[in-house]
């Protein structure tokens, strides 16, 4: 038996193809963001990435438990940010994604954005909570009791 995920789709792949999609598209057709405070808010945006990934980085590095996509858990983690939310990487990785987007001026990128956040959910969260219900059980399930899936 696999000790991982059985992604529909891998959470690199699920953020990365729309957003590039949207910048190439906006560079074919512009759909031009621009409006003050634009950068500042994309800055904002990446100081939330830089800041709950971080963290959750350094909580599962600590932990010993997987740190990449794919990579078995050893254990649930509850502490911040995943006492906030279950998947806070993938909150940060979309704040990054926003970023991104409205740096590059990249309408379309921001119009895919729930395209990239569906293919995160439905690709990736998914099938990780199919996972951990399956490896922890009754923790597990008291765990998505007590915290949310997003924020």
């Amino acid at each position: 038996m696999r000790d991982a995920p059985r992604y529909l789709v891998w959470p690199p792949i699920a953020l990365a193809a729309p957003l590039v999609a949207g910048v190439l598209l906006s560079s074919w057709r512009p759909l031009d963001v621009d409006f003050p405070g634009r950068v500042v808010l994309a800055l904002v945006l990446s100081l939330v990435f830089v800041a709950v990934n971080a963290t959750a980085y350094r909580a599962m590095w600590r932990a010993r438990t997987g740190v990449l996509p794919g990579q078995p858990a050893t254990r649930i983690l509850t502490a911040w940010p995943f006492s906030w939310s279950r998947n806070p990487l993938y909150v940060g990785l979309l704040a990054l994604y926003a970023a991104l987007a409205l740096l590059a001026r990249a309408g379309w990128a921001l119009v895919l954005l729930p395209v990239a956040f569906l293919a995160l959910h439905f690709g990736a969260v998914r099938p990780e909570e199919r996972y951990l219900e399956s490896k922890f059980g009754e923790d597990y399930l008291a765990y998505k009791r007590r915290v949310r899936r997003w924020v």
